[in-house]
């Protein structure tokens, strides 16, 4: 088949939305299928084409965010969308929300079946929240979006079931998880594995993600202040880290908390390795499935994450199984079920080794590369295949 995604961004910039993407991408051109990827472009070059075997990526330069920041622009991007649709005669268009690049798909339909990867709801806290217009038009076109597609996949029961854009839609949606490689990149220690190797064995926590508003890392700090003999390690960058620096400061853990930053995957893979416990702390429904956890139960770690309601997290983290659940916004609770987990080393071994059976068995490449071609297929069944005219 010949593919389009039309993606948010895309490898190297950093993210789980963009680690899912590439490793769709790639798995589908090395099993045979062409592939085109359009992305917007950040912090790497704009504007130029990127040509791997049977893979395509195009990226456009970001001219300005809207939406509070959160929504990146680049009016490059509709034309290079339209000319993908004309030119490289798709199969199957594959548009990544949320994403700018919804509008253009809303208003210029391809005449080819269109699949939406339902990432996550747009779900602003309400000090980051744009105004009440801007919300109003993009229901408009979510819907207008939702309405043209083919199918919709979403990554677990739990976000679908609690999804408010997709609950007039439920007939088109398809449960399709994210997945990780099934092998990690090769370890390669850098700032953030040497510091976990230099703290006590047995009380060191990592975390992987973004330092974003909805990540709950002020509650892990608060958490971290509580049980003190933890180390934390936080692998990630963004617009949270001065509020996270001062509060490392007033709580008195600068010499058990590292703030270690964007890393390299050799370095986070080392740090997987040599941490006791991964912890997500995220509390609101922005945390919409937790890819990190999968590189914590590939690398048979325990993991400590949090009840949200509505969210995927507790579809990954089997509450009593591979990890513990604790309650969002709760500092106690999470402080409780860190000290739990790693004050009972058989019990963390056990949540370890199930986590990474539960991993193999359903968040690898070729478990989850088969139900998107299902999903193509399925799709493909419902209409022929069409070209953009």
């Amino acid at each position: 088949m010949n593919i389009v995604h039309v993606a948010k961004f895309f490898p190297p910039e950093r993210g789980g939305m963009e680690s899912f993407v590439h490793d769709l991408a790639e798995g589908q051109a090395a099993a045979g299928h062409n592939v085109l990827v359009l992305a917007h472009a950040e912090t790497v070059p704009a504007d130029t084409v990127e040509y791997r075997p049977r893979l395509t990526v195009k990226r456009c330069r970001v001219v300005f965010r809207g939406g509070r920041g959160y929504a990146p622009v680049a009016p490059a991007l509709l034309w290079e969308i339209l000319r993908g649709f004309r030119r490289f005669g798709p199969d199957i268009i594959h548009l990544h929300c949320p994403n700018v690049a919804e509008a253009p798909v809303a208003v210029f339909p391809p005449s080819a079946p269109l699949v939406i990867q339902w990432q996550s709801d747009v779900v602003f806290p309400e000090e980051f929240a744009p105004p009440a217009w801007q919300k109003a038009v993009w229901r408009k076109i979510e819907r207008a979006l939702l309405s043209r597609a083919a199918l919709v996949a979403v990554a677990s029961p739990d976000y679908l079931q609690a999804s408010e854009p997709l609950s007039h839609f439920r007939d088109k949606c398809r449960i399709v998880p994210l997945f990780r490689p099934a092998e990690a990149e090769p370890r390669k220690p850098g700032p953030a594995a040497r510091w976990l190797m230099g703290r006590p064995k047995g009380r060191r926590v990592l975390s992987v993600g973004r330092l974003s508003h909805y990540k709950g890392y002020p509650v892990l700090l608060e958490a971290a202040a509580m049980a003190e003999d933890l180390s934390v390690c936080i692998i990630g960058e963004g617009e949270e880290r001065e509020r996270l620096e001062l509060m490392i400061k007033r709580l008195g853990l600068s010499g058990r908390v590292l703030l270690a930053g964007a890393v390299d995957d050799g370095d986070r893979e080392a740090a997987l390795s040599e941490a006791d416990l991964f912890c997500l702390p995220s509390i609101d429904r922005s945390e919409a499935f937790g890819i990190s956890l999968l590189e914590a139960m590939r690398a048979g770690l325990p993991c400590v994450a949090t009840r949200l309601s509505g969210s995927g997290v507790p579809f990954v983290v089997s509450h009593g199984q591979t990890g513990l659940l604790a309650a969002p916004h709760d500092a106690g609770s999470l402080a409780a079920a860190l000290t739990a987990v790693l004050d009972d080393p058989s019990a963390s071994n056990e949540f370890g080794v199930a986590g990474r059976k539960r991993f193999l068995e359903k968040f690898v490449p070729e478990k989850v590369l088969s139900d998107v071609d299902s999903l193509y297929n399925e799709a493909l069944a419902g209409r022929p295949v069409g070209r953009f005219r």
